[in-house]
């Protein structure tokens, strides 16, 4: 049996006498048996129930939150069996439903679940009459039977050290206003909060997520495209319209509208939807309909290029919007245009058809008039979201697709995206990040400068052994193993990559085993033609092999016997777009990925659509996309000029400033050591990063788990506090714009204005409470540092920092005149300017102890 918790029945009689703290404080509850699970969206809550026959338990939110989630058995129906198989999956803890049964088998029953899963935390959702038997099993009750003295039953909870979930019905009809309904709601949750009774309103079904004490602000955006005639990766919703919303902290969703409508209750939890249809939809009159319910309830509408390519006016202006189109073209002119438009390229008036009128007007980006008089509003922010049609919205130039609304502040303005701490990929204690990875191509490549000599070698000796970084090196298996194409190599191309991972600055990955050119073409059999891929003899293609055989393959044969941790990265190879098959191949064996995304803005293409986002979402995986593009493409695809990968040094200035959306990635393959230009460019990009001096060196396996917590993050606010779930490998939160400090917490460590947007610093907590204020703090705390914090004490007058880097600590502190700071280890540089204090070291782990009087 479960002893109670002496210290909670103790505080019982403290928290009867003092005032409700705020909810952010308390617990809170989701029960949720649907499927797509957004893990943004339940990730806040301390209980998290789920149906595991819904689950794909090797989704990143569900190895994020396993500690709080929660497999629903229904025991009505089920048994010992589903609850074997929810364990097996992952579960580590049980919500039982016990329906109307009797208390005598309820109580048999959990005895039995109790003894057989010791380690399992139980929630019984049964009649609260059953407490007095059960609670020495439970961690909590579940009911949905009214109760009028919630201070008696308060108490009761307390005596038995239990909480209670306790549902009550979620109203969601009528439609009209819904949302600004439920946010009253959610007021009302939080303000009746207790310590040990969680409100949950909800449907009888849970399949909706719910409003409890602690509510998630919604992070996600909805994104309606066709995927038809595209992948989704070349889709322009993707490409261009990920990267604004990802910049204020929020995940774009993308859903296929061949997929059919979702009903309207399953889209709660979105902050707005995104129209981006390229195609004519089947049924205009179904959409129509769908978008305008939608508006009614409140959700922000934003329609880009069209109006969900919907012609028929009758439709359109229930929908926000009148439209007329003329019998002939005009010439046009331009009477107002915001500051918002003509960021890249000016309006394309010739691509303004139509005569539009918005109902519901805010403020009107672009308006036109022809020589007749005829006047449109093209481009608008409306009291229900906002639009930006053909002609104000993107242009294409070349090759290139250029902005003419400014992406940045119009889905801002349109979808009303709040000023949220925005899970941040770019910065970590301040400092940028900084990683360097090759994929494993031309490893074999004889130096054309020293013909005695393959360009792996030159990369070992010229570039791993010189520049003190961490780098990530990859092989490609057919190049260099015994049964690939190069079996006379094999034995000194293994014996060069071994000395490379012996190396303490290098990590081992794999670029596959035969290369694949185009992952689509991989056939449903699993098998990929030779046309794709590199050819060995006799080679049949196994995608096990490629990924995880290949991984197996570098720890066995070529990793050191003792280094951790070992090679568990796969660097995508030839296209870089694998599939959902390949995906799950990685993610089922705890493996990671990186590349794809094609950034590659330089100052003779400055456009933001050279900026990748910072992944792609395939069936709730995500692949990972580099910081910056290799040197085969700044060499026009290694035809020349062989020096132009430094020119992947303006690509990280110009996505540093005016905004940091990419951290700094070194991004090569091997055959640059077998030309000299291409080696020379390689040491200078080397060279200006050793030169940098707010950088934070890490390896690309340590990159690529903050991008994936990047999406499954939960934040919930309540006025100036916020608490943040999730971040179990991320470590940095973003105000975009504004210049605030933090107070009221222990785990936030620092703060760093960069860009006029303040960037604060998180230890290695997985979650954070805090307060943001506009007045400056008292106290110290971290600027600046090139390391991480490995561990974290704070106290009201000290605070312990323990630091750990891949290269020679750099650490500023901001130290007020009444604080001191003490170091483990002697710095070769102390320097302290006013409230500045600069500590260099020449070792990669120090304490720091600082105390303010």
């Amino acid at each position: 049996m479960r002893h109670l918790c002496c210290s909670r029945v103790l505080l019982f009689l403290m928290v009867l006498f003092v005032p409700l703290v705020a909810s952010l404080s308390h617990k809170s509850a989701t029960i949720y048996l649907g499927g797509d699970i957004s893990y943004p969206t339940v990730g806040i809550h301390d209980y998290i129930v789920l149906d595991p026959k819904r689950v794909d338990p090797i989704r990143h939110g569900f190895e994020l939150y396993k500690k709080k989630i929660y497999a629903y058995i229904d025991l009505k129906k089920s048994g010992d069996a589903d609850i074997e198989k929810a364990l097996q999956m992952g579960f580590e803890n049980l919500f039982l439903d016990f329906g109307p049964a009797k208390r005598e088998r309820i109580k048999k029953e959990l005895q039995k679940i109790a003894l057989r899963y010791p380690d399992a935390k139980l929630i019984a959702k049964t009649k609260l009459e059953y407490l007095e038997d059960i609670y020495g099993y439970i961690e909590v009750l579940c009911s949905d039977e009214v109760f009028d003295d919630k201070k008696q039953l308060e108490q009761q909870l307390s005596k038995y050290a239990v909480d209670l979930i306790h549902i009550k019905p979620l109203p969601l009809t009528p439609k009209k206003g819904l949302l600004a309904r439920l946010e009253k709601l959610k007021a009302k949750a939080q303000k009746s909060s207790l310590w040990h009774i969680i409100t949950l309103y909800t449907t009888q079904a849970f399949d909706v997520y719910g409003i409890s004490n602690k509510n998630p602000i919604t992070r996600e955006v909805f994104t309606l495209v066709d995927t038809k005639r595209y992948d989704i990766v070349v889709l322009g919703a993707h490409r261009y319209g990920a990267l604004p919303l990802e910049y204020y902290g929020y995940v774009q969703k993308l859903y296929d509208i061949a997929n059919g409508l979702p009903v309207l209750e399953h889209m709660l939890h979105y902050q707005g939807v995104v129209v981006w249809l390229e195609d004519p939809y089947q049924n205009p009159q179904k959409l129509a309909l769908w978008l305008q319910q939608l508006k009614s309830m409140g959700m922000k509408i934003v329609y880009v290029e069209n109006f969900a390519m919907i012609n028929d006016p009758a439709l359109l202006k229930p929908l926000g919007v009148e439209v007329v189109q003329p019998g002939y073209e005009y010439k046009k002119k331009i009477v107002k245009q915001e500051s918002m438009i003509a960021l890249e390229a000016p309006p394309v008036l010739g691509d303004i058809t139509g005569y539009v009128k918005p109902f519901g007007l805010k403020k009107s980006l672009l308006e036109v008039v022809d020589d007749h008089g005829g006047r449109s509003v093209p481009c608008a922010i409306t009291s229900w979201g906002g639009y930006a049609l053909s002609g104000c919205f993107m242009t294409q130039f070349g090759k290139e697709n250029l902005w003419i609304v400014d992406p940045f502040s119009f889905f801002k303005e349109a979808l009303d995206l709040q000023s949220i701490p925005a899970p941040d990929t770019t910065t970590q204690n301040g400092a940028r990040l900084l990683f360097s990875h090759v994929d494993g191509d031309g490893i074999m490549n004889v130096a054309e400068f020293e013909r005695s000599k393959l360009s792996g070698e030159i990369i070992y000796e010229e570039i791993l052994k010189k520049y003190h970084l961490p780098h990530s090196i990859s092989v490609v298996g057919a190049e260099i193993m015994p049964n690939g194409l190069y079996p006379k190599l094999s034995a000194r191309l293994e014996d060069i990559v071994r000395k490379m991972y012996a190396l303490p600055n290098v990590e081992g990955a794999t670029h596959t085993f035969s290369h694949p050119f185009a992952w689509e073409k991989i056939t449903n059999e699993g098998d990929l033609s030779p046309k794709y891929r590199l050819a060995p003899k006799d080679y049949r293609f196994d995608l096990h092999y490629e990924l995880v055989g290949m991984i197996e393959y570098i720890n066995e044969h070529l990793y050191p016997k003792r280094k951790t941790p070992r090679a568990h990265t796969v660097f995508w190879s030839g296209d870089c777009v694998p599939r959902a098959a390949a995906l799950r191949m990685v993610y089922k064996n705890h493996l990671l990925n990186i590349n794809g995304g094609d950034t590659t803005i330089t100052n003779t293409n400055p456009y933001l659509g050279d900026i990748a986002p910072i992944g792609l979402e395939r069936d709730g995986l995500y692949q990972i996309y580099v910081g910056a593009q290799n040197e085969n493409i700044y060499t026009n695809r290694w035809h020349g000029p062989f020096w132009g990968f430094q020119k992947v040094l303006q690509t990280f200035a110009l996505t540093d400033k005016p905004k940091r959306l990419k951290p700094i990635d070194i991004y090569y393959h091997f055959y640059s050591g077998s030309k000299t230009a291409s080696l020379k460019a390689l040491k200078r990009v080397f060279e200006w990063a050793l030169d940098q001096n707010d950088t934070l060196p890490i390896f690309t396996s340590r990159y690529i788990p903050k991008a994936m917590d990047f999406f499954d993050i939960s934040i919930a606010k309540e006025e100036r506090e916020f608490l943040v779930c999730g971040t179990k490998d991320l470590h940095t939160l973003k105000f975009v714009d504004k210049d605030l400090f933090y107070t009221d917490t222990k785990s936030v460590i620092g703060r760093r204005l960069i860009n006029h947007s303040t960037y604060l610093s998180l230890d290695n907590a997985p979650s954070h409470r805090f307060k943001i204020d506009a007045r400056e703090q008292k106290g110290a705390y971290v600027l600046l540092a090139n390391g991480v914090v490995t561990k974290h004490i704070k106290g009201s007058k000290h605070e312990r920092l323990e630091w750990h880097g891949d290269v020679d600590l750099r650490i500023v502190f901001h130290l007020p005149k009444e604080c001191s700071v003490k170091c483990s280890v002697r710095p070769l540089k102390r320097k302290r300017v006013q409230e500045r204090l600069l500590l260099r070291f020449d070792t990669k782990k120090v304490v720091t102890d600082v105390r303010c009087e």
